[in-house]
């Protein structure tokens, strides 16, 4: 037969009792992540913010005017 390591697990989970989250495993308590990689897309200190225009929103007054895009354009985005 097969083994089930999350005994009780499931049950627990279907009756919406709490489920064990974040005990931990012993072989994970000690891993070091590298965090000292810069993420080129993340904000750096000093970066100031691309200034917007009103004309970017659309309110309610010029809701009517703006038209739908076509499914082929959002597709070519992807």
């Amino acid at each position: 037969g097969k083994v089930d390591p999350l005994i009780g697990l499931k049950e627990n989970v279907i009756i919406g009792k709490p489920i064990p989250a974040g005990t931990g495993m012993r072989r994970y308590r000690d891993v070091v992540i590298d965090t000292s990689i810069a993420d080129a897309s993340a904000p750096q200190p000093g970066d100031e913010p691309e200034p917007y225009d009103d004309d970017d929103f659309i309110d309610d007054e010029n809701y009517d005017d703006v038209e739908p895009e076509k499914e082929e354009e959002l597709e070519g985005e992807r």
